[in-house]
């Protein structure tokens, strides 16, 4: 009769199995971090400063000077709707104003010239209106031009301009004269010229139209006006007083 496997030799042999299925080495250490770089944004804010109201220094007046200094003539001025004198070459205009813009306006007879001016604070603004006043000057004088010139029938008519920019009423005469061409009447072909005399009385400042008559004789025939008429012995004075 076969005998059994006594007890303790069953234990060991059990243990035995389970140790042959263990691992009898060191557990791998554990990997070692990489190391990582944080960026870090560190906003500022920049503490208050204090505000400091600086005061301005208070305004004070200017000047404004004026000068003509190559104009021969004289203008009258006017500085902020004013009248304040007049202005020459051996004269220049001066005065003391508050700062900032003002209007000033030269005149000689009844042409103006209006320009602005700033004057700064405690300063002085100077203003040279020779070129401006020689300007008006030459348009200030009395003057008389043809305007329009018309053949009609035995007769030629000529519309004319007197022109008065000075400050005084005038009488203005001068006579036009006009050359033409005639043919077809009774007397044949050729040419000649008329005349007529132009008077107006013309206000301050004012333009007048007037038209001047020049007669031809009758029966001349079909008329051709060459060129522009001229105006000769051109005068003006002041208007009578009545």
């Amino acid at each position: 009769m076969q005998k059994g496997i006594p007890a303790s030799l069953a234990l060991v042999c059990v243990l035995a199995a389970i140790c042959a299925g263990c691992s009898t080495q060191a557990p791998a250490p554990a990997p070692t971090p990489t190391p990582q770089i944080i960026y870090v944004t560190v906003l500022v804010t920049p503490s208050a400063t204090a505000t400091v109201e600086a005061t301005a220094p208070p305004e004070r007046p200017g000047t404004l000077a004026v000068m003509a200094q190559s104009f021969t003539g004289k203008a009258n001025l006017t500085l902020d709707g004013n009248a304040s004198g007049s202005l020459t070459q051996s004269t220049p205009f001066t005065t003391d104003v508050s700062p900032g813009n003002h209007t000033l306006v030269a005149c000689v007879g009844t042409a103006c010239d209006l320009e602005m001016v700033q004057v700064p604070s405690g300063r002085v603004a100077t203003i040279d209106l020779s070129a401006k006043l020689t300007d008006l000057a030459a348009n200030s004088a009395p003057s008389m031009k043809i305007i329009d010139t018309t053949p009609a029938a035995n007769q030629i008519l000529v519309t004319v301009e007197f022109s008065n920019p000075t400050t005084n009423d005038l009488t203005m005469t001068g006579v036009v004269l006009c050359n033409y061409q005639f043919s077809g009447g009774k007397f044949g072909s050729g040419s000649s010229t008329g005349s007529g005399v132009a008077q107006a009385d013309v206000g301050s400042g004012r333009r007048v139209l007037t038209i001047v008559t020049i007669k031809l004789p009758d029966e001349i025939g079909t008329i051709y006006v060459g060129g522009t008429p001229t105006i000769s012995n051109f005068q003006y004075s002041k208007v009578a007083m009545k």
